[in-house]
């Protein structure tokens, strides 16, 4: 009786951000280097309320620095295995139509 349920409805919708990423190609598509900022305008914010059945309402606001920058640099190494490379035309490949038909034995 009374346990005081309480159902929390947000103010603001969570996990807004605005993250940007450049990214150059070199030596034959073997390096990369890249920079990036996540959460730019720095928007991460909490805020709930509270709806109880019976009594005063709470309010929780949670606010953080979430922004990042940083930049990575990728090198892919050369390999002589045959069984290392890539296809690089998947997108090329023809495929067989399914026609959706059931075949009778």
């Amino acid at each position: 009786k009374r346990a005081g349920f309480y159902y929390f409805e947000s103010e603001q919708p969570f996990n807004n951000s605005f993250d940007v990423t450049f990214a150059k190609k070199f030596m034959n598509d073997r390096l990369t280097l890249s920079v990036y900022g996540k959460d730019l305008f720095n928007t991460q914010e909490t805020q709930l309320h509270s709806r109880p059945i019976t009594g005063q309402g709470v309010f929780l606001y949670n606010k953080t620095d979430t922004r990042n920058f940083g930049f990575s640099v990728n090198y892919k190494i050369p390999t002589k295995n045959k069984l290392a490379k890539e296809d690089s035309n998947l997108l090329n490949n023809d495929k067989k139509e399914d026609t959706g038909m059931v075949p009778l034995p």
